[in-house]
C-alpha cells in the first residue's frame, strides 16, 4: 500500500523538526555546559543539584570560619609565647634581686625592668586581631584587662561553627590564662614583686620566684591548649574543603555535561539535520509528485 504524498511529507517535516530540536538542545548543552538548566529539563536532577549547591555554600562558610579560627589561634599562640618568655625573664630578674649582695640601687634598677615587663605583659594580654581582643571572649568594645590588671572581658570563649553542628573556640579567655581558679594571678604577682623590691622584702622575693614559675607553667599549659585548638581548626578546614569539593562534583554530575561529549553530540545532531535537509531538498513538492504518477 502506497503512502499518501501528504502523509510522507508530514513525516519528513516531523523528522526535520525532530532533528532541529535535537540540534538546538545539543547547542544549548555545548554552550552552557548544562544538560539540565531548568526543572523542566530534569526535575529530580535539578532539585538534587540545588541541594548540593546549598551544601557547597554552607561548606564555604565553614571554610571561612575555620580560617578565621586558625588566624586568631595563631595570634593567641604567638602572644602566649611572648608572655611565657616575659614571665621567665621576670623570674630570672627576681632571682637576681634575691641575692644578698645587691644594693638598694641595684634592686631599684630591677624594679624598673619589672615594671616594664608588667606593662609588656598587660599589652600582650590585650592583643587585638582584626578588631577583636584575642583574650576578651565575646567582648569586642573593650580590652580584656584594665590598667590595674583586672579582667573585664567576657567569661565565655568566642566560638565559631567550623562544620555542621561543630563549634570550635577560637582561643581562651584572659581569666583562664592570667588568673585561673586555683592558679596564679599574674598581674597580682607583678604587684607583689614590685612591693617586695621597693621594701627589700626577701621573703616576698622568694614568693615571687615561685609565683612566676607557676605563672609561666600555666601560660605554657594554655599555649598547649591553644595548639590543640589550632590542630582541630586545621582538620576542620580540611574536612570542609573536601566536603565543599564533593558537593561541587555531585552537582556537576547531576546537571552538567562533559565538554567532549557535548561537542560530539552537537556534531552528530548537526550531521543528522544536514542529512535530513539534503534528502528533503531532493524530493519534489507534494503536488508535483502527484502529477507525475
Amino acid at each position: 500500500m502506497r503512502v499518501a504524498d501528504s502523509t510522507f511529507f508530514d513525516r519528513m517535516r516531523t523528522a526535520l523538526g525532530t532533528r532541529s530540536a535535537a540540534l538546538a538542545q545539543a547547542q544549548q548543552h555545548a554552550s552552557s555546559g548544562l544538560r539540565a538548566a531548568v526543572p523542566s529539563d530534569d526535575p529530580l536532577a535539578v532539585s538534587l543539584a540545588r541541594r548540593e549547591h546549598a551544601a557547597e555554600h554552607r561548606y564555604q562558610g565553614h571554610m571561612r570560619s575555620a580560617q578565621e579560627a586558625t588566624g586568631l589561634l595563631n595570634v593567641a599562640d604567638s602572644t602566649l609565647g611572648d608572655v611565657h618568655n616575659a614571665l621567665l625573664f621576670a623570674r630570672d630578674l627576681t632571682i637576681q634581686a634575691a641575692n644578698d649582695t645587691l644594693t638598694p640601687a641595684d634592686r631599684s634598677i630591677i624594679l624598673g625592668q619589672i615594671t616594664q615587663l608588667r606593662d609588656q605583659v598587660l599589652s600582650l594580654a590585650n592583643t587585638e586581631q582584626a578588631g577583636r581582643f584575642v583574650f576578651a571572649g565575646y567582648l569586642d568594645n573593650a580590652a580584656a584587662f584594665d590598667p590595674a590588671g583586672l579582667y573585664v572581658g567576657d567569661s565565655a570563649a568566642r566560638a565559631v561553627e567550623v562544620l555542621p553542628g561543630v563549634s570550635l573556640p577560637v582561643g581562651l579567655t584572659g581569666d583562664q590564662i592570667f588568673a585561673p581558679t586555683g592558679g596564679v594571678d599574674i598581674f597580682a604577682a607583678f604587684t607583689n614583686l614590685q612591693t617586695a623590691l621597693g621594701t627589700g622584702d626577701a621573703a616576698g622575693l622568694q614568693l615571687a620566684i615561685d609565683a612566676f614559675n607557676t605563672g609561666a607553667q600555666q601560660v605554657a599549659n594554655a599555649r598547649a591548649d591553644v595548639g590543640t585548638l589550632m590542630q582541630t581548626a586545621e582538620m576542620a578546614q580540611s574536612v570542609a574543603e573536601r566536603s565543599h569539593d564533593r558537593a561541587i562534583e555531585r552537582r556537576s554530575s547531576l546537571i552538567e555535561v562533559d565538554a567532549a561529549v557535548a561537542y560530539t553530540e552537537l556534531s552528530r545532531a548537526q550531521t543528522a539535520l544536514d542529512a535530513a535537509v539534503g534528502i528533503a531538498g531532493q524530493l519534489p513538492p507534494p503536488g508535483l509528485a502527484s502529477s507525475r504518477r
